[in-house]
């Protein structure tokens, strides 16, 4: 085959190529938690590369307002619209002050008695065994 009609051939072959309706071009659907509606407040997505050990989410943020797609946000006394995408309701727990009351706590004495294993207390405590 010579050059010349190679390269017409490979012309009109791209000139006939059309691009192809691909599932990517569909309108993808993104899942709302059904709490999400209800909630006082959320727990946000974090978009962005990680640190080791870091969260996937931020928060408690308190909602302001709700919108069919975005929540408007209360964040460091500022309000800030963020897609519901990124939103995960928040369960907290119900404190009730009423009746709240703090203990004070005991100090107790470890006592070693003649049951305590010999070969433990040789090991953990020599201080003790040498008594």
């Amino acid at each position: 085959m010579d050059p010349q009609n190679f390269v017409a051939k490979l012309q009109q072959h791209m000139a006939e190529l059309k691009p192809l309706n691909s599932p990517s071009n569909r309108k993808q659907n993104i899942f709302v938690h059904k709490d999400l509606k209800s909630c006082s407040h959320v727990f946000i997505r974090i978009d962005r590369v990680k640190k080791a050990l870091e969260p996937p989410y931020e928060g408690p943020y308190a909602v302001q307002k709700k919108y069919d797609k975005y929540f408007t946000i209360l964040i460091k006394d500022k309000a800030v619209n963020i897609s519901v995408d990124r939103l995960k309701p928040a369960y907290l727990l119900a404190v009730d002050n009423q009746n709240e009351q703090t203990s004070v706590g005991k100090k107790m004495r470890l006592q070693i008695g003649k049951n305590f294993p010999h070969c433990l207390m040789n090991n953990l405590l020599p201080a003790v065994a040498e008594r």
